[in-house]
């Protein structure tokens, strides 16, 4: 049992090493598929002693299908029926993977306050339910703080059950490239859900063309202690939910906006009035923005980095006044 005072650390990722490189490597080694591509979970537990955290144990839990099964799985000969089968035990244990919510009962992980499941493909909706639900107390109290599912195969249920059980307490929030059957998985309904996390700080989100204003200004609503937002290639944005967001994130102070084909020098103008905090800001390959918006911007913020690459409409004549105009300003 942990202390009030102690808390969790996971960090969750597939046990590579176990993966065959070949069919023939897969033939001639007695682990069974499930076996092979077993997930591993690395879990460390940090506890507080005397002001200083200390990290206390370091544990590593492989999951392997029943011993018996394997066994009897060795013990088959080679039939004129051996590639059934092999297909059908095949089956059985992509059905048994169906088993991942029970990994963890419930309750279990009612002090983990960092997640990361970052390139975990296998991680889905169904993961990160038993996830959730382990992770909630009985009171009903989820202490997540941070959270990334970039790069795995969750939807927006996923971002919706997280918004419904941590919506006090996430701070941090990536979930870039996800990915189901090829195509990107997370909308502007997931976003919009996120509304209800009035602690979130940190959203960081990548190439999703269903993001539109309407899901990022329904997200701004409810959640106005924004200061570092990342959307490069949601193309579906715009200028308009962007210069919408800044009124609400006062606190802003890194933003992230490249590849979005809609972005004007407006966007720009917003941010030197709206935003006094800014530190640093990319709008890569955002063609609309011109000299004049550059020139504007740095007038009247406090710009220490600035990533303008891939502006096709910004010169080097502009850049040059741009900065010019800021020194002399300053």
């Amino acid at each position: 049992s942990s202390s009030s005072s102690s808390s969790w650390l996971v960090r969750i990722e597939p046990d590579r090493s176990q993966i065959p490189l070949s069919p023939e490597s897969r033939e001639t080694n007695k682990l069974s598929p499930l076996r092979r591509a077993s997930p591993s979970f690395r879990l460390a537990r940090e506890q507080e002693e005397e002001g200083a955290t200390k990290q206390r144990a370091r544990r590593q839990l492989f999951l392997y299908p029943n011993e018996e099964e394997e066994k009897e799985g060795e013990g088959r000969g080679d039939t004129s029926e051996g590639g059934r089968e092999e297909e059908e035990a095949e089956e059985e244990e992509r059905k048994s993977l169906r088993v991942i919510p029970h990994w963890f009962p419930p309750y279990q992980l009612a002090n983990l306050e960092i997640l990361s499941l970052c390139e975990c493909r296998w991680v889905n909706d169904s993961v990160m339910l038993g996830l959730m639900r382990a992770m909630t107390s009985k009171e009903g109290v989820c202490r997540l703080r941070e959270v990334d599912v970039s790069w795995t195969s969750i939807t927006d249920s996923s971002l919706k059950l997280i918004a419904q059980h941590a919506r006090r307490s996430l701070q941090k929030l990536k979930a870039r490239g996800c990915t189901l059957l090829g195509r990107k998985s997370v909308t502007g309904g997931g976003i919009a859900a996120l509304s209800s996390c009035s602690s979130l700080e940190v959203l960081k989100l990548y190439d999703y063309g269903q993001v539109d204003d309407e899901s990022l200004v329904e997200f701004a609503k409810g959640c106005s202690t924004i200061t570092d937002l990342s959307v490069p290639s949601c193309y579906s944005l715009s200028d308009l939910s962007i210069i919408s967001c800044l009124l609400s994130w006062r606190s802003l102070r890194i933003l992230d906006v490249s590849r979005i084909p809609l972005l004007s020098d407006a966007s720009l103008r917003a941010l030197a009035v709206s935003s006094p905090h800014l530190f640093a800001l990319r709008v890569c390959g955002c063609n609309l923005i011109t000299d004049g918006g550059i020139e504007n911007l740095l007038q009247h913020s406090s710009l220490a980095i600035l990533d303008i690459s891939s502006c096709m409409s910004v010169t080097n004549e502009g850049l040059a006044r741009a900065f010019s105009s800021s020194s002399s300003s300053s």
